[in-house]
């Protein structure tokens, strides 16, 4: 695993641990969706897509938008099972 694929893992899990609660909901998710990729031979691939996911969320509530969690599980749900 890279430097820069931990840090991403990381910062997944401190966007799990902050005090606004939709950008905490979509760092579990991401957190949840780690778990899931624990045995894939392109894990650090997955992991930044992981990431860019949560952030694109955050970013988005910290910029007054809405955001829809359950669409991003999904699509990442779906690239995790396309991965070997």
């Amino acid at each position: 695993m890279t430097e820069i694929t931990k840090q991403y893992e990381q910062d997944i899990r401190d966007y799990a641990q902050v005090s606004e609660p939709k950008i905490a909901e979509a760092g579990r998710m991401g957190e949840s969706m780690l778990w899931k990729i624990s045995s894939k031979s392109s894990r650090d691939s997955l992991i930044s897509s992981i990431y860019y996911k949560v952030k694109r969320l955050a970013d988005s509530v910290e910029w007054g938008l809405t955001i829809d969690i359950p669409k991003a599980r999904e699509e990442l749900e779906k690239e995790i099972a396309r991965a070997s």
